[in-house]
């Protein structure tokens, strides 16, 4: 039966083919065993070198009308595909952000865009990568239509998309008005 072969292979590894501490002698499997053949038992599994966290900034628009707020959904092959979040984008410059910020929300909108006081930002920490989102006040010269890849939502209705937990973070810190204390 598959599930007692599994729980089998499992208790052996836990129990005799430990991680770096193998009892090799006591196993049943050494004989085909192709680590304690080679005598590099002991130095399996191989630990991969820590990754190097990376900073990056990124900046967001808030949108809002009639007690709404515009999400879009996330398009990245790689990293959180499909989620919902607010929009904006991975800056180059601190100290460019607004504009930055204006002018991706302008080539996204095809419209112009005000880009106004920043209201809140957090801090994130997303697998390797450290992330401070600042978030802005957003508002284009005619409020952009829902579409399959943006809408408009209300807060209850937000939390029955997907989104991450930095989105989740970074919403739930704008509804509670607190001030820059990330």
């Amino acid at each position: 039966h598959p599930s007692v072969w599994n729980q089998a292979v499992m208790e052996l590894g836990a129990s005799v083919c430990a991680p770096f501490r193998p009892r090799c002698g006591e196993c049943p499997w050494k004989t085909h065993c192709r680590a304690h053949a080679k005598g590099i038992a002991e130095r399996l599994p191989r630990t991969k070198r820590e990754r190097s966290f990376v900073s990056v900034e990124r900046a967001v628009g808030v949108f809002r009308r009639n007690g709404a707020g515009l999400v879009v959904r996330r398009s990245h092959k790689t990293l959180l595909d499909g989620t919902w979040e607010l929009p904006g984008l991975d800056i180059t410059s601190p100290n460019a952000a607004r504009r930055e910020l204006r002018d991706h929300l302008e080539g996204w909108l095809k419209k112009p865009v005000r880009v106004g006081t920043e209201l809140t930002f957090i801090q994130h920490a997303l697998t390797y990568r450290r992330v401070l989102v600042r978030a802005f006040e957003a508002e284009a010269l005619t409020s952009p239509r829902s579409r399959d890849d943006r809408r408009w939502v209300e807060g209850k209705d937000l939390a029955r998309l997907p989104t991450s937990s930095m989105t989740t973070k970074l919403i739930a810190k704008l509804k509670t008005g607190n001030d820059q204390t990330g």
